[in-house]
């Protein structure tokens, strides 16, 4: 979830953690533990405004895309927007569970 969280606030400049939380469909809860831990990776940083909610940002870079490998003006945590966005994509597909299951003689 943390690309789709990342990928939100490069799209839009920033945003509040309500704004994150209706563009995820996730509670407060789980996308204040997720930007706790982007922060202390150093990709998301905060900033306060006077009486109202802090804005949050992705941290941009500018450098070679670990992806793809083009060189990007706007990388947030190595990637480029395109790529960013396609692990998004990726990560919000429901968890399954495959495993073997031996036959029954029965």
């Amino acid at each position: 979830m943390s690309h789709m969280i990342l990928s939100h606030l490069q799209a839009h400049d920033g945003a509040t953690l309500s704004e994150l939380c209706a563009a995820t469909g996730l509670p407060e809860e789980a996308v204040q533990d997720i930007l706790c831990e982007l922060s202390r990776s150093g990709v998301v940083v905060g900033v306060p405004r006077h009486h109202q909610p802090p804005i949050l940002h992705a941290v941009t870079t500018l450098g070679e895309c670990e992806w793809c490998g083009i060189i990007e003006h706007h990388r947030v945590a190595g990637m480029c927007p395109t790529c960013l966005n396609k692990s998004s994509g990726l990560e919000s597909l429901p968890a399954t569970y495959t495993h073997a299951t031996p036959r029954s003689h029965a």
